[in-house]
């Protein structure tokens, strides 16, 4: 992975603060930071921010993060005062919600949460202080997923959710604070880097929640039969949770774009085939057969038909490429998996 030769000369001494540490993404990072303060032999601060404290420290020990990586803790959720150890050169602010619950059941508190995440750290004077680069993990799911389409969506796509429909409060929270944090650039509190992340594989994915490949995964290992409860015709891509790591890891290190980046794959996939593939890896990993059903059933808390990205302004611009295939990808799901 190449990265901007500034960023990596820089990069020494430097301090970063995650919020959301402990979730897939931040953990990801942590792992793709340490690797890369080693194969540049540097020395960085990282402040983690969590609820769940102890889950993060054993993660952390378990994953080997190296000691070129000083790593401390605050302990806290959305709201909490943040009082970093130095002052910080860049945050990662992943700590928004993202409870499918919550947005179709209480979508007003949905888009409050949003907003009062970003207004944390926006209004954070210990973390404004020095005017940090901040990289925010917003989401595809601005551009609403309306009706039906076969084009990816475009870094300057102007579409935007349709408010009145059902689901919707999540998509328009990552709208309003991405707009929230242009505010605080034209205020000088920070220079922000917005980035829209799509559908990810691979390690760290979590197996047991809403995500279509973590079940597929889940269902293969555990009883060798995977389970499509709608009829399979969706399509998504993924990118793989290292590519994406270093994706965003390259976005604060280069001069913020004037776009929102696109953080995932153009290779689409219809769910059926997603589930097809996993069933395939499983078979040839482990010479067990895996079957799959599709069982041609619509629920509310459906996601969007057509979930693909055009990642090719964003691909220029941070000088990156996919570099690992999705069926490399599912493969290492597995194996660790059956760890």
């Amino acid at each position: 992975m190449q990265y901007d030769e500034t960023f990596v000369k820089d990069l020494h001494e430097k301090s970063f603060l995650i919020t959301g540490a402990s979730g897939f993404v931040g953990q990801q990072l942590l792992r793709a930071l340490s690797d890369l303060a080693c194969s540049v032999d540097a020395h960085i601060y990282v402040e983690l921010v969590t609820r769940d404290l102890s889950s993060l420290v054993k993660s952390i020990k378990k994953q080997g993060i190296s000691e070129r990586v000083s790593t401390s803790y605050i302990q806290g959720e959305i709201g909490t005062s943040l009082t970093p150890s130095r002052p910080l050169d860049y945050v990662f602010h992943l700590a928004t919600p993202t409870s499918t619950a919550i947005n179709r059941g209480n979508p007003r508190e949905m888009l409050m949460l949003h907003i009062e995440s970003a207004k944390w750290i926006c209004d954070s004077a210990n973390v404004t202080v020095t005017c940090p680069k901040v990289l925010f993990t917003s989401s595809g799911a601005v551009y609403g997923g309306g009706d039906r389409s076969e084009e990816r969506v475009t870094e300057d796509s102007l579409i935007s959710p349709n408010t009145s429909r059902p689901g919707m409060a999540y998509a328009e929270g990552k709208r309003v604070a991405e707009m929230l944090f242009h505010e605080a650039e034209r205020d000088g509190l920070l220079t922000p880097v917005i980035a829209r992340l799509f559908a990810f594989s691979g390690p760290g994915l979590p197996l047991d929640r809403n995500f279509a490949i973590g079940n597929f995964v889940r269902d293969a290992i555990s009883n060798q039969h995977i389970v499509v409860r709608g009829d399979g015709t969706s399509v998504r891509s993924y990118l793989d949770s290292r590519d994406m790591a270093w994706w965003l890891i390259q976005a604060l290190g280069i001069t913020p774009p004037s776009f929102a980046l696109h953080i995932g794959s153009e290779d689409a996939i219809s769910i059926s085939k997603l589930a097809n593939l996993v069933a395939f890896r499983y078979q040839t990993l482990t010479a067990l057969k895996c079957t799959v059903l599709i069982q041609n059933t619509k629920s509310a808390i459906d996601g969007f038909d057509y979930y693909v990205p055009s990642t090719e302004r964003t691909r220029r611009h941070l000088g990156v490429k996919t570099t690992i295939p999705i069926s490399d990808s599912i493969d290492e799901m597995i194996r660790l998996g059956m760890q």
